[in-house]
């Protein structure tokens, strides 16, 4: 079983650089996604997606983004 997940969408708040107690780093951010299809109003909705970035990323995209700017994930889902 694969567990793959591609997002593109705009980062919807300013990101939250975060270390845990074992001293993983983390940069945790919400991302609104676009829905493909409109609703009966003739609007397209919008999703908001919990992201958290790690493993020798989360300085990057910390640095990298901000609020307003869109995104592209490839990542795995985790509940």
């Amino acid at each position: 079983m694969l567990n793959l997940i591609c997002i593109v969408g705009e980062v919807e708040n300013d990101l939250e650089y975060v270390e845990t107690n074992e001293n993983i780093k983390m940069a945790k951010a919400l991302v609104k996604v676009r829905r493909p299809n409109k609703n009966e109003e003739g609007d397209y909705e919008f999703d908001i997606i919990p992201c958290i970035f790690c493993k020798n990323i989360e300085d990057s995209i910390f640095k990298c983004c901000k609020k307003k700017d869109y995104i592209a994930i490839r990542g795995s889902l985790l509940s």
